[in-house]
């Protein structure tokens, strides 16, 4: 691997800035994306119709105008299902008209990934500089980059959030933490196991900021707004479930359990893939919790737990699409900082390596699940077997419990 360093950098880049530039190369429309639903629920928000965010009829109204169909026809709207912060988080972004506000949250997007990326370069230490550079040019050329920028969603900002919540923690630095955390709950979904790693690992100051600025949050923009999109935002979960292929949610098209359960039973059978993934979803709980139950605050175990929770917060979520790929970086970087405290497997950089090929032939063929599964699916499936087939080497250390200064 070590004499086709450069020649692998150098393809990875290329690929990324291909990536970067193809949308506009090939006529990109921002009318097509993800962002017509952000936007209006921003808009929703600043017209002091809180209390309808979660309403189809005020949204398709809403929606209309930027993707132009009909608003009496409900199915073709694309339906808002993030949590009201994440409304309020876009209000500044409607000030400015829709085509130009995208764009602006495109660059927007650029320099989160840029600060992701320098994060992640000093954190590689004393990697040898040809390794970080590989390092960051797989990350950089990671094809899922160029859909979230394209659609206009908030992955690359969850990536930073998790990837944040990790570092701070190690650090002590609990309210930074608890504000990355707050953040990350953009995509609720991906942050069950965060918490539950903050929880049973007893991470309690991170865990006080967190619902201290949560509470104040809701309380500040209750007073504003009113409250009713609050408890809206839980009673519309039961609906989101149940839309398939219908409004923007296809859950076949999803890269988790539920989204292969989908495949098989088909969306006829919704009851039963709901049940079954949420099931699983409990049982997975149940099982990370068991692993990591008496794990010492090593930086080393850390590490292995936190990437473990990332992995299985994304592949058990009851919603997650390709650009949500994002997400896997934080697991996989980890792994590779493993590998250099302790130089084995020797075959992990290797497979770390592989994973953005490996994601972007998945997302090249079997896009219709003709066997059953998604081959994006088993590769986020390999990489939770290799994460604990990891454990042995990471949970064995006899060493007293210390952070990352």
């Amino acid at each position: 691997m070590r004499d086709y360093r450069s020649m692998l950098t150098l393809t990875n880049f290329i690929i990324g800035f291909f990536l970067l530039l193809s949308g506009f190369l090939l006529g990109f429309d921002p009318a097509s994306s993800d962002y017509p639903s952000f936007y209006i629920a921003g808009e929703i928000i600043k017209a002091n119709e809180a209390d309808l965010l979660y309403d189809m009829p005020t949204q398709a109204i809403y929606q209309a105008p930027y993707r132009e169909f009909n608003p009496s026809v409900i199915g073709d709207l694309l339906i808002y299902v993030n949590p009201p912060h994440t409304a309020i988080f876009m209000v500044p972004l409607t000030w400015i008209p829709f085509t130009i506000s995208f764009f602006v949250w495109y660059a927007i997007n650029l320099g989160i990934l840029a600060y992701v990326i320098w994060l992640m370069w000093n954190d590689l230490g004393t990697t040898e500089k040809a390794n970080k550079w590989l390092i960051v040019s797989a990350i950089f050329g990671f094809h899922t980059i160029a859909t979230v920028l394209y659609l206009g969603t908030f992955s690359i900002l969850m990536l930073l959030a998790t990837y944040q919540i990790y570092r701070s923690t190690q650090r002590e630095q609990w309210f930074k933490a608890a504000f990355w955390l707050f953040l990350a709950t953009f995509k609720f979904q991906f942050v069950l196991f965060i918490g539950l790693w903050l929880v049973i690992q007893r991470y309690w100051r991170a865990l006080f900021w967190f619902a201290l600025i949560s509470l104040g949050f809701v309380g500040l923009s209750s007073l504003i707004w009113g409250w009713a999109m609050w408890p809206n935002y839980l009673a519309s979960g039961n609906t989101m479930l149940n839309l398939f292929d219908q409004n923007g949610i296809k859950p076949s098209q999803t890269y988790t359990l539920r989204g292969t359960l989908a495949l098989w039973f088909g969306p006829e059978n919704k009851p039963l893939i709901n049940t079954a993934s949420q099931i699983g979803l409990g049982l997975a709980a149940l099982g990370f919790a068991g692993l990591i139950w008496r794990s010492a605050k090593h930086p080393l175990q850390q590490a292995w737990n936190y990437s473990l929770a990332v992995t299985l917060g994304a592949l058990f979520s009851l919603h997650m699409y390709g650009h949500d790929a994002m997400l896997y970086i934080t697991p996989v970087l980890l792994l590779f900082q493993l590998y250099q405290q302790r130089q084995q497997p020797t075959w992990l950089p290797k497979y770390c390596l592989a994973l953005p090929w490996l994601s972007l032939v998945g997302n090249s063929i079997l896009l219709n699940g003709e066997l059953g599964i998604r081959l994006p699916t088993l590769v986020a499936a390999s990489l939770l077997i290799v994460i604990i087939r990891l454990r042995q080497l990471y949970q064995s250390i006899e060493l007293k419990p210390a952070t990352i200064s």
